[in-house]
Protein backbone atom coordinates (compact mmCIF):
# COMPACT_ATOMS: atom_id res chain seq x y z
CA UNK A 1 0.00 0.00 0.00
CA UNK A 2 1.21 3.55 -0.49
CA UNK A 3 0.47 7.19 -1.30
CA UNK A 4 1.80 9.98 -2.27
CA UNK A 5 1.03 13.07 -0.11
CA UNK A 6 1.48 15.97 -2.41
CA UNK A 7 5.05 16.10 -4.44
CA UNK A 8 7.79 15.51 -2.13
CA UNK A 9 6.09 12.85 0.33
CA UNK A 10 5.41 9.39 -0.32
CA UNK A 11 4.51 6.77 2.02
CA UNK A 12 4.53 2.86 2.05
CA UNK A 13 3.62 -0.16 3.65
CA UNK A 14 4.92 -3.45 2.74
CA UNK A 15 3.70 -6.12 5.26
CA UNK A 16 4.57 -10.00 5.12
CA UNK A 17 2.65 -12.98 7.30
CA UNK A 18 3.52 -16.53 7.48
CA UNK A 19 0.84 -18.76 7.57
CA UNK A 20 2.75 -21.59 8.90
CA UNK A 21 3.64 -20.33 11.84
CA UNK A 22 2.03 -16.86 12.17
CA UNK A 23 4.50 -14.74 12.57
CA UNK A 24 4.44 -11.07 10.50
CA UNK A 25 6.64 -8.26 9.24
CA UNK A 26 5.44 -4.70 8.61
CA UNK A 27 8.29 -2.69 7.11
CA UNK A 28 6.69 1.37 6.69
CA UNK A 29 8.80 3.70 4.51
CA UNK A 30 8.67 7.78 4.14
CA UNK A 31 10.26 8.89 1.34
CA UNK A 32 11.09 12.25 0.99
CA UNK A 33 12.19 14.21 -1.94
CA UNK A 34 14.36 17.16 -1.17
CA UNK A 35 15.84 18.07 -4.82
CA UNK A 36 14.86 16.23 -8.15
CA UNK A 37 18.22 13.80 -7.51
CA UNK A 38 18.34 13.66 -3.37
CA UNK A 39 16.15 11.74 -1.51
CA UNK A 40 15.97 11.14 2.33
CA UNK A 41 14.09 7.89 2.99
CA UNK A 42 12.76 6.43 6.80
CA UNK A 43 11.67 3.01 7.36
CA UNK A 44 11.54 0.68 9.50
CA UNK A 45 10.79 -2.74 10.75
CA UNK A 46 7.99 -4.49 13.14
CA UNK A 47 7.65 -7.70 13.15
CA UNK A 48 5.60 -10.25 16.06
CA UNK A 49 3.51 -12.86 16.00
CA UNK A 50 0.11 -12.95 16.01
CA UNK A 51 -0.94 -15.19 19.01
CA UNK A 52 0.83 -11.93 21.12
CA UNK A 53 3.65 -14.82 22.37
CA UNK A 54 7.21 -14.76 22.63
CA UNK A 55 8.10 -17.29 19.80
CA UNK A 56 9.52 -17.02 16.78
CA UNK A 57 8.89 -17.68 13.64
CA UNK A 58 10.42 -17.29 10.16
CA UNK A 59 9.81 -13.58 9.75
CA UNK A 60 10.40 -12.47 13.09
CA UNK A 61 13.18 -13.59 15.57
CA UNK A 62 14.10 -12.40 19.08
CA UNK A 63 17.30 -13.41 19.86
CA UNK A 64 20.99 -12.98 21.40
CA UNK A 65 22.46 -12.51 17.94
CA UNK A 66 21.53 -10.49 14.86
CA UNK A 67 19.20 -12.56 12.31
CA UNK A 68 17.94 -9.63 10.55
CA UNK A 69 14.14 -10.03 11.08
CA UNK A 70 14.31 -7.65 14.32
CA UNK A 71 12.38 -4.98 14.84
CA UNK A 72 14.55 -2.15 13.90
CA UNK A 73 14.55 1.75 12.26
CA UNK A 74 16.65 4.27 9.89
CA UNK A 75 17.57 6.54 7.99
CA UNK A 76 18.74 6.68 4.35
CA UNK A 77 20.39 9.57 2.39
CA UNK A 78 19.63 8.67 -1.50
CA UNK A 79 21.59 10.76 -4.28
CA UNK A 80 20.86 9.62 -7.55
CA UNK A 81 22.94 11.24 -10.27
Amino acid sequence: MDQPVGIDIKWQIFSFYDFRDRSFQMVPQIEYSVTDDLFIYLHGKIGGDINGNKANGRLYQRTDSFSGTESSIGLTLANYF
